[in-house]
This record gives structure tokens, sequence and C-alpha cells, in this order.
């Protein structure tokens, strides 16, 4: 007797949940709905967390890295592994767009062929000193050719840092302003300047830039965070209710079969 109650107990529940399923499933969806608008105020920290206590030793040494060095963290890397990077108008565009690069204000200092300095030595006052490479803004094919020669050739202090062993790919090292690579300009920065400008320069010149840097990559991986949000509420909202339908039915299939 006792089963069989507890079989009716289940019957009615399941009854009353498919009898009122449509009803049920709104409410789910509304309650989904209301909870899914609010991913919207989901705050992302900028700061990078300290898994260390303050007084750890590695965490101390780190501090005092930090205050010989510098901070780190604020590297972004532009590279292109094109060799019709070194036909004249795309050259020249290349020098100009590290030179715009630089003209931003979050942005402190570069590394390109733009701006290359080279050690020479002062022999009267006996001291090296550094002097830059005198680029002019509309290189000829024959001084592109002569500039590449003389950075393989004679710079190897360069190599793997501005161009790769084969002297095919160059690249741009910019240096943020350390002061917001963790607050919310950094975003906008990125999201705002440096990515409609590396944009602009593809598009101009039909080549495929890449780009890497720690700013870049926390940016965009924040970003996929927020954009994949909702396709992941609304995917467990319809496998729940799936489930939920599934799950009722099937109960009471079998609480009729055995009664």
């Amino acid at each position: 007797m006792r089963i069989k109650n507890n079989w009716n107990f289940w019957e009615n529940i399941a009854s009353v949940i498919l009898g009122n399923r449509f009803i049920i499933l709104l409410i789910v969806l509304s309650i989904t709905f209301f909870h899914s608008t609010q991913w919207q105020y989901i705050k992302f920290t900028f700061t990078e967390a300290n898994l260390l206590p303050d007084n750890h030793p590695d965490n101390i040494k780190y501090e005092n890295f930090k205050k010989q060095f510098g901070e780190e963290g604020n590297l972004l890397l532009i590279s292109v592994n094109d060799s019709t990077i070194f036909s004249p108008k795309k050259f020249n565009s290349w020098n100009l767009f590290s030179k715009e690069l630089l003209e931003l204000e979050e942005i402190t200092s570069i590394i390109s062929t733009s701006n290359l300095k080279i050690l020479k030595k002062n022999i009267e006052e006996k001291k090296f000193e550094f002097s830059l490479i005198d680029i002019n803004e509309n290189l000829s094919k024959n001084e592109i050719l002569e500039f590449k020669s003389k950075l393989v050739n004679d710079l190897p202090f360069y190599k793997n840092l501005i161009y790769n062993e084969s002297g095919e790919a160059i690249r741009t090292v910019a240096y943020m302003d350390s002061k917001i690579v963790n607050t919310k300009a950094r975003k906008t920065f990125i999201t705002n300047k440096f990515i409609p400008l590396i944009e602009s320069f593809e598009n101009e010149n039909n080549i495929d830039l890449k780009v890497s840097g720690m700013p870049y990559i926390r940016t965009l991986n924040a970003q996929n965070i927020i954009d994949e949000i909702g396709v992941f509420v609304m995917s467990a909202m319809f496998i729940t209710s799936l489930i939920f339908f599934l799950f009722f039915r099937s109960i009471k299939a079998t609480l009729i079969s055995l009664l």
C-alpha cells in the first residue's frame, strides 16, 4: 500500500508538472532571461592575481626585480613575415605605422626599423655613444635593400628582436605606459586605438600582422569571456529545459506502466 501511495504521489507530481509544463518553462525562461541581462554588470579586475603572501620569499624577489628593472607585462609585439614588406610602399608604410604608434600617449617607447640605434666609438672623448640610423620617409628599392643588408649583416644585436635569422620577418616592439597596464585605460586603448591602427595597416597594405603581448592577450581574453557568457547561458537553458521535460515525462510513463 505504501509503495502504491508513493507511486501515486510521484505520478501526481509528474502529471502536475507535465500538465503545466508550458507555464513552468515560461517561468524558467523568464528567470533565465532576467539573469542573462545582468551579465553586463560583470566586472573584471585589471590587476594580476597575486597568489603568494606579500612576505613570501619568491614574492619579495619578484618585487625587488621590478624595483630594479621596472614593471613587466607592458610589452606589445607586432610582427610580419612577408617578403613583400620590403617593397618601397609597404616598408615606408611600416615605418610610418611605427611612428604613429609612438605618437599615441599610451606608448612610452618603441623599437622598430624606423628608430634603430647603433653604437659608435667617440675617439675624442674616449667613450661609446648611441647614434640613430637615419631613415628617410620615402626610401627607394635600393635604399631598402641596402638597409636590410646592413641590418642582417652588421647589426647582430637586433637578431630575433627586430628581424629573424632569414631576414624576411621584421618586428616592432612597443612599450605601454606601465601605469595604465592594470587599469581600465588598457582595455580602452587596445580596443579603440591599437586594434584599429593594426587593422588600418593590414587593409592598406594587404598584409597579415601578428600581434602579441600581455596587454593585448589579457584584453582579448577578457572580452572573449564576456562574449561567450551569453552563448553559455542560452545553451544551459535549452539543455536544462529539455532534460526537465524528458525526465518528468519518463517518470510518468514508468509509473503508468508499473500500475
